[in-house]
């Protein structure tokens, strides 16, 4: 096996640099509105709760960002393996772009120009692809993201209504456009910064419930996003092993640390199908 390339962490396209910087800055914003605005704004909220709170973000933060780091880390492509194993492995196809054999389930990503193992697709707030070895770390990141959306919304909903003036006809309106509200002095200063808070948040919600959704039904299925859109059931081998395909034989300790090693069941050359064959 030929020595592989060190991934890079700069992505290649201007697009993916700029929501990785996006991504990485956002969280750290986040956390700061939460407990320089939020959390003071609740005076009964004893000592207690409040170690809880930063607890909480802590474990959220570290799983987030050190997921991240892993999903990018990873080796997705063919390069990692010989002109001879690529050639050895049944149903391989052959790549024009990169003019050589690669796996199947694997597919050649434009903005990465190589071809990713098991890809599902491009995500541009990594600038990288999600492909059979960062598949559990990207699904998890997204997991870690959702419940925080879900928990920021729901604890920042008292907080929010109170900061607006109350709850009336022209809330909602005003958080599809907190810039109007503030040019028009509806708000002031302060309850725009709530507004626009509350208003990405709640668009974070429903992005990051969008994502984990996809992933579930994929991974129920044992499919990638290709797959799925192709109606490919091939290699669905049930629940359990095809929630081991992405998340590795220790899945249900991977949620708790993204540098726990979890072995896939796979090298990303062979999978085995529905009929118990490899392909």
């Amino acid at each position: 096996m030929k020595s592989t390339p060190t991934p890079s962490f700069v992505p290649r396209a201007l697009l993916d640099r700029a929501a990785l910087c996006l991504f990485i800055a956002g969280g750290p914003i986040m956390v700061c509105y939460e407990f320089l605005l939020v959390l003071p704004d609740y005076q009964e909220t004893s000592q207690n709760k409040k170690m809880m709170y930063i607890f909480i973000a802590a474990v959220v933060t570290v799983n987030i960002y050190g997921n991240l780091y892993q999903m990018i880390k990873a080796h997705v492509s063919r390069t990692e393996f010989t002109t001879k194993q690529l050639f050895d492995i049944p149903n391989k196809k052959y790549c024009s772009i990169c003019q050589q054999n690669a796996p199947p389930r694997s597919h050649h990503c434009k903005i990465c120009d190589i071809c990713i193992l098991k890809r599902d697709h491009h995500c541009w707030f990594t600038g990288c692809c999600v492909g059979h070895t960062n598949h559990r770390y990207y699904v998890v990141m997204v997991t870690y993201c959702w419940m925080t959306a879900v928990y920021g919304n729901l604890i920042n909903l008292e907080f929010t209504i109170r900061a607006l003036g109350g709850f009336t006809m022209w809330t909602i309106p005003s958080l599809f456009a907190p810039h109007v509200a503030w040019v028009t002095r509806y708000y002031s200063g302060y309850q725009f910064v709530v507004a626009t808070m509350t208003s990405l948040g709640l668009f974070l919600l429903i992005m990051f419930t969008w994502l984990l959704l996809i992933q579930v039904l994929q991974i129920r299925h044992g499919q990638t996003k290709h797959e799925r859109a192709k109606c490919i059931t091939n290699y669905d081998l049930g629940v359990t092993e095809n929630i081991e395909q992405v998340f590795g034989a220790k899945w249900f300790l991977v949620w708790l640390c993204p540098w726990i090693i979890s072995r896939l069941p796979s090298d990303g050359l062979v999978f085995r199908n529905s009929n118990a064959k490899s392909l």
